[in-house]
């Protein structure tokens, strides 16, 4: 098993034959040598590393993470790559995310479609007191119970055919099903306790045999940023976007710096020039109900309805307008699953692809796309599925009316809270889900893209699944860049 206190790096250069000097927009790598808990080198794959580079002081700091994903060479050797964008004293951090065994143990749930997450509705008609709770799910035979058809309630979308049911209560109706939430359920008993200790080493830092080095630069070149290399990017639009870029991103100062197009920054006075006359429709969770959230806060505005302490957890819509500009912004859930322990009022929760096709959608219209953290416990082909209607819904939208926006933003890194955190959501599992979707929205070219992962990836704040610092603000940066090239085109 892969443990950190004896698995190390060094650096290798790729462009000099002396490596003892770096230069600002040189290449650097790292070999990645995997040993296991009696300091034996491995010699198989299959480990999940993560790397950053990175400066931090009083006055300034910079990251960015690896360009591409840490190489898994099958030998438990692996590589990882960087531009150096930038001059002074430059850290490395490799994190060791997840070993092999504990990747064998979370493809195994996936492949075996377990599902890791379950849910119950509350039926009632007047009285809630009165309610009567029963199971549910995406299909309750996996749920190791025959469910009888005629003993359920069939809640699946007329639609899009995303299915949902429900174990039929005694004593109402299944037109009686008010509220939903996900239960406590552990998955620990599904994996045996030599399997759970290959989680013992998730999420931890490894040595190197040099952690930091110095990089040096040409008169008025101390980055990519004063070297004007930013300014030959294209400007951000639809069609203009990597699937795994060549160059990483990458931060300076409290900036995103994407390497696929020029992204400005934008104070509040911009950004309402940008909106004006817009409506904003945000589809998804609550990762990019942040973003809606920052623009509720910029321009001071409130939301309606107005959340109030010890209501259900609100899944339908909320709305936010800005009289002034003339700015509408629109937030709303993506139907099931709802991976949260709160209950929520289902009796108004509608399906992205189908709130799509009601949208009417022209020059002044936006639509900002995500869907990725409350499926982490679901079988791939679930996920695709709904990734796939909603581009089908994306696609008839953009049929009708040409001159719509859409942007659509990736999954994230997120924290962990022990072992059963990690069956049901680790990064892992997330990413892979995230590498599904890229293919599927990377192949559509009238589809903007807002890479969370790479941003997260390479940030010096801690992970969460609601990241901190200034993320949301570069989202709504590389966001307000695509409205502004897109009314400019």
């Amino acid at each position: 098993m892969t443990h950190p206190n004896f698995t190390t790096f060094q650096i290798f250069g790729t462009n000099k034959e002396s490596f003892s000097k770096y230069l600002v927009c040189d290449k650097l790598g790292l070999i990645i040598q995997a040993r296991n808990g009696h300091n034996e080198s491995k010699t198989y794959g299959g480990d999940y590393f993560r790397a950053k580079i990175f400066t931090r002081n009083s006055t300034f700091q910079a990251s960015s993470m690896s360009d591409g994903e840490v190489i898994d060479h099958g030998n438990g050797t692996y590589s990882a790559f960087f531009t150096l964008k930038w001059a002074g004293v430059v850290g490395i951090q490799v994190t060791l995310v997840h070993s092999s065994e504990a990747n064998y143990v979370l493809r195994r749930l996936q492949k075996e479609e377990v599902i890791r997450s379950n849910f119950k509705g509350r039926f009632y008609s007047t009285d809630p007191k009165k309610a009567e709770e029963t199971f549910c799910n995406m299909d309750l035979n996996m749920l190791n119970v025959t469910v009888p058809e005629k003993e359920s309630c069939n809640f699946t979308d007329a639609s899009t055919g995303s299915p949902w049911f429900c174990v039929k209560p005694h004593n109402f109706p299944c037109s009686n099903l008010v509220m939903d939430h996900q239960v406590g359920h552990s998955n620990e008993n599904k994996i045996s306790a030599i399997e759970r200790l290959s989680f013992t080493w998730s999420d931890k830092k490894i040595t190197g045999t040099e952690n930091r080095f110095v990089v040096h630069h040409l008169p008025g070149k101390e980055s990519i940023v004063h070297s004007g290399a930013l300014d030959q990017l294209p400007p951000c639009r639809p069609m203009v976007h990597f699937g795994t870029p060549e160059v990483a991103g990458f931060y300076w100062g409290k900036y995103w710096h994407s390497a696929d197009c020029n992204i400005n920054a934008f104070n509040k006075l911009q950004a309402s020039s940008i909106l004006r006359n817009k409506t904003v429709y945000f589809f998804g969770d609550s990762t990019v109900r942040q973003l809606m959230e920052f623009y509720v806060k910029l321009f001071g505005l409130k939301t309606n309805p107005a959340p109030k302490k010890g209501d259900p957890w609100y899944v339908g819509r909320t709305i936010a307008k800005d009289s002034r500009n003339n700015i509408d912004f629109q937030f709303q859930f993506h139907g099931h699953p709802i991976g949260k322990r709160a209950w929520a009022n289902i009796s108004i929760i509608e399906y992205i692809a189908n709130l799509i096709d009601r949208v009417k959608g022209g020059e002044n219209t936006v639509l900002v796309l995500t869907l990725w953290a409350h499926f982490t416990t679901f079988p791939p082909w679930y996920y695709e599925a709904r990734v796939d209607d909603i581009l089908e819904s994306v696609r008839r939208l953009q049929e009708r009316s040409p001159r719509t926006l859409v942007v659509w933003k990736s999954a994230n890194t997120r924290e962990h809270h022990g072992l059963d955190h990690y069956l049901k959501c680790s990064d892992w599992t997330a990413r892979n889900l995230d590498r599904r979707m890229r293919n599927k929205v990377l192949a559509y070219d009238n589809v903007g893209f807002m890479d969370a992962w790479d941003m997260t990836n390479a940030q010096l704040e801690t992970d969460s699944v609601h990241p901190k610092g200034s993320h949301v603000e570069n989202l709504s940066n590389k966001l307000l860049t695509y409205v502004l090239n897109h009314d400019a085109s």
